[in-house]
């Protein structure tokens, strides 16, 4: 996955808020050549890459200052922005790694419904045990 892209203008007033201020500590352009090596890095060794810099970007309609929809201080992501990297990741493990796709997991534990339908047949299940019990 590549690094997102910095809103520089918002990382500049958050950074400016701190106490002491501090000075902007990222620029826009070094995000962008951060994300072109994680892809070349991902190319190179035949690995997909989820590239959170380009959707990010797009999403903000390819301007920086619409990035603050998906930054919380120009830096890090808000819950917007996680969702542009869950669709960006289930997507690519959808298509590179299909067998591991949350649809064509085999689930750990027996569905509720099931344990529902028939409670008898089922109830040990639903019983806590103790992690120190002996048996």
């Amino acid at each position: 996955m590549t690094p997102p892209p910095v809103n520089t203008a918002q990382r500049e007033r958050a950074q400016l808020a701190k106490s002491p201020p501090k000075e902007l500590d990222r620029e826009f352009e070094t995000t962008r050549r951060y994300a072109e090596a994680a892809k070349e890095v991902g190319k190179a060794e035949s690995v997909p890459v989820v590239d959170l810099w380009e959707n990010l970007y797009e999403a903000a309609g390819r301007e920086e200052e619409k990035l603050e929809d998906f930054l919380t201080d120009g830096l890090h992501l808000n819950e917007k922005g996680y969702a542009i990297v869950f669709e960006g990741l289930e997507k690519t493990i959808k298509d590179a790694y299909p067998e591991y796709h949350y649809d064509n997991l085999q689930s750990v534990f027996m569905y509720f419904d099931l344990i529902a339908e028939n409670p008898d047949k089922y109830m040990e299940l639903t019983k806590k045990r103790s992690a120190f019990a002996h048996s």
